[in-house]
């Protein structure tokens, strides 16, 4: 006993196999937009403070940058700075303050840095 007009595998269905033929053209037209930095954008983040919109150069993708703050060498020397001036007290702000942490830029889709901008006790 056959079943008429039904597929056992979805794959055999000409709608399935309809919709899965690609213009080879639009295919080779996303692939070469992929590889080239079409806008110059830049691809080293270093120095930048917030998301950005940048090259990677890892993953070739035009995106926008994860900006996150990790504590540096910096952020330690100001914490002992500042214990040593209010006390205990004051050794916490630097950890609290995303101003005296260092900027990490990555790359969402990939994950690789892209840029770091590092905190500066002093301002240099």
């Amino acid at each position: 006993m056959q079943q008429n007009n039904l597929y056992t595998n979805l794959s055999e269905s000409p709608q399935f196999r309809a919709s899965t033929v690609h213009d080879s053209k639009s295919v080779d037209r996303e692939e070469s937009l992929w590889e080239e930095n079409t806008l110059n954008l830049p691809t080293n983040l270093d120095n930048c403070e917030g998301p950005t919109l940048f090259f990677c150069s890892s993953c070739k993708r035009q995106t926008v940058s994860i900006c996150t703050f990790k504590p540096g060498t910096g952020t330690y020397i100001c914490s002992f700075i500042m214990c040593i001036v209010y006390f205990v007290v004051g050794a916490f702000i630097p950890f609290v303050n995303e101003e005296c942490q260092d900027k990490h830029q990555q790359c969402p889709h990939c994950n690789s840095l892209a840029g770091l901008k590092r905190f500066k006790v002093c301002g240099q």
